[in-house]
């Protein structure tokens, strides 16, 4: 995936206008940590997740705080939101909102993705029958996710809330994923609810009434002004989630079968998140597994003597993947008419009456039996 520069990166920004409001120098951290990267040059997602890691590690031991991801927000908490601030602002009410914060969270930052689902139940946690349910995700790269990156990222999320719609709306629960600290009073106080620790995942339980709150801001006009470029930023920097679930394919279709709760994983996201953003593109994985097969296995033609010798090479190595994913595809098919010859063996016998023999002279004449039949 395409990473703009960290100078550019909403997320980065948030943070670093959050770590500020404690006295903690963010730039100074990552450079004392020999992580002082360009803020000009992009990163990639997996060096990022551990720039953010490696932050809240050094915030931690300098603050001697466990929960200094709740007391970190920046002054103003839709910083955060960048591109996205005039998409969202511009919504009907806190559910659209919601709706488009979800849909193109990867321009706040590729490490992280928003789920928005209604449930009544979920595996490993209580869910309220009137609660919608907020999921937060976020991706590791060679270090763990600290505590501290949800706690922010969530007490952030509440704070833009207030901002938004002009009231404050409590969660009716907190599920946290990480255990249970000696004293919880400082996530209770700071999400305004009860917080259920060692969950299965980070997740934020709001009120089914407040997502039909409205926001005083709101403008169709230019909403869907925004929503055009919005989504023509996200395909460019590959936040599309059909273009991600595509770069997953091209990984891993050389692999083997891709299987939907593996690339789902690699985007950080549920199953059924993956599918309802799909849907809301316009297309579905089978389609986009079809599509990226198609793709991988177009003959390419042999390169002329008057292309670049950059050309041939590309041409060349393009060649290769094709023939490597066209014998994936070959084994898929094998394997497919193996379960095809199974399943008719198992079909229970079926006798019929015999056939009449054909005339001798049919086959004589060198003409088919069926066809002579015919003819007579």
């Amino acid at each position: 995936m395409v990473v703009v520069p960290l100078s550019q990166l909403s997320a980065f920004k948030a943070m670093k206008d959050g770590f500020a409001q404690r006295g903690l120098d963010l730039p100074g951290i990552l450079a004392e940590a020999g992580l002082n990267p360009d803020p000009n040059e992009s990163v990639d997602a997996e060096h990022l997740a551990d720039i953010f890691s490696v932050a809240w590690r050094v915030a931690v031991e300098k603050t001697g705080d466990a929960a200094v991801g709740l007391s970190t927000c920046p002054r103003q908490p839709l910083i955060g939101l960048g591109s996205l601030s005039s998409l969202i602002l511009s919504a009907p009410d806190l559910r659209s909102g919601l709706q488009r914060m979800a849909r193109y969270t990867s321009l706040i930052s590729p490490t992280t993705s928003i789920g928005m689902d209604m449930p009544s139940t979920s595996v490993g946690m209580h869910v309220d029958q009137d609660a919608c349910r907020i999921t937060l995700r976020i991706s590791a790269g060679k270090m763990a996710v600290p505590q501290q990156r949800y706690d922010f990222m969530a007490a952030t999320f509440l704070k833009g809330m207030f901002w938004l719609i002009g009231e404050k709306v409590n969660p009716l629960r907190v599920h946290h994923p990480y255990a249970a600290p000696a004293d919880a009073t400082p996530w209770e106080d700071a999400f305004g609810c009860p917080v259920h620790f060692g969950a299965a995942a980070f997740v934020i339980e709001l009120p089914l009434s407040a997502l039909d709150i409205p926001f005083p801001t709101s403008d169709p006009t230019v909403g869907e002004m925004c929503e055009r470029m919005v989504a023509q930023l996200a395909a460019e920097q590959g936040g599309c989630i059909t273009a991600r679930v595509r770069q997953a394919l091209m990984q891993l279709i050389s692999k083997g079968d891709p299987r939907r709760e593996l690339v789902a994983a690699t985007l950080c996201m549920s199953e059924r998140t993956l599918q309802r953003r799909l849907t809301e593109e316009g297309t579905s994985f089978i389609e986009l597994v079809d599509d990226t097969r198609r793709e991988l296995t177009l003959i390419v033609v042999p390169p002329t003597p008057h292309q670049p010798a950059a050309t041939r090479e590309g041409t060349t190595v393009r060649q290769s993947r094709c023939d490597h994913a066209e014998s994936n595809v070959r084994r898929h098919d094998r394997r497919n008419r193996r379960s095809h010859r199974a399943a008719i063996a198992n079909l229970p016998t079926i006798v019929a009456a015999p056939a009449k023999r054909p005339a001798v002279g049919a086959n004589e004449a060198g003409m088919h039996p069926a066809r002579h039949h015919r003819n007579a």
